[in-house]
């Protein structure tokens, strides 16, 4: 049992190295800002502005207080690693993508002054995270979902046009692109796992997520495994 809490442990540490890294440039920026008597501000996204494209790889790591760049720093964190732990095989594709395609779609939706942060990201990743499991109908990934949606309860009401100030058109944005995503990488990473073997290799498969991002793999394992309890070893006594 140890050794199964150590291996979860390590895994999420791993699983939260992008995240942590991504968080680590928005802090720095935030820091920077903070000895300045400007802001970074004009680098975010200005909707069908071109200059405003260059938006699109600075928005997410610029943030406008210390509530704001806190309030993300928790939904990148929990959701960047909850992509990296459940998808690991295309976490990084996901994420690089969410962060492109949220920063372009909101771009195109008709808007004034700019947008700023990592909202956008967070509401990819929770569209993903959120689809993604029904899809794949992974009791896993299934369980994946429900965490998601449990931490960010109300995240889905960001996404409509309410307090002034706040950037719905970057939540739609995010949002829309991690629900595309979802459907277009559906039969990419972890599937719905098949039985392999008899009873036994079902509850080791269940118990054991080690092997669950391949199945190849798993079902590999799980033959050596078999192999090597039929080995039979014969001692003969040397006759006098």
């Amino acid at each position: 049992m140890a050794n199964l809490f150590k291996e979860l442990r390590n895994d999420i540490v791993k699983a939260s190295k992008i995240p942590l890294l991504f968080l680590t440039l928005c802090w720095m920026v935030f820091i920077v800002e903070l000895f300045l008597p400007f802001t970074f501000h004009q680098f975010g996204v200005k909707s069908l502005n071109l200059l405003g494209l260059r938006g699109v790889l600075f928005m997410p790591f610029l943030h406008g207080d210390i509530e704001h760049i806190f309030n993300n720093s928790f939904g990148i964190l929990t959701l960047g690693t909850l992509l990296f732990f459940s998808y690991r095989e295309i976490a990084l594709k996901i994420f690089v993508l969410v962060f492109l395609i949220s920063g372009l779609w909101t771009w195109s939706i008709p808007s004034s002054g700019y947008h700023i942060g990592a909202s956008a990201i967070i509401y990819g990743l929770f569209g993903f995270l959120t689809l993604s499991g029904i899809l794949r109908k992974e009791m896993k990934l299934l369980a994946i979902t429900f965490l998601v949606i449990f931490l960010h309860q109300g995240i889905v009401w960001g996404v409509f046009p309410g307090k002034p100030g706040i950037s719905w058109q970057g939540h739609l944005a995010g949002f829309l692109s991690g629900i595309a995503l979802a459907v277009y990488y559906r039969k990419e990473g972890p599937q719905k796992i098949k039985k392999i073997g008899n009873d036994d290799d079902s509850f080791n498969e269940m118990r054991f997520g080690k092997y669950y991002w391949d199945e190849e793999k798993r079902k590999q394992e799980l033959e050596k495994q078999h192999a090597e309890e039929l080995q039979v070893f014969y001692f003969y006594k040397k006759e006098d």
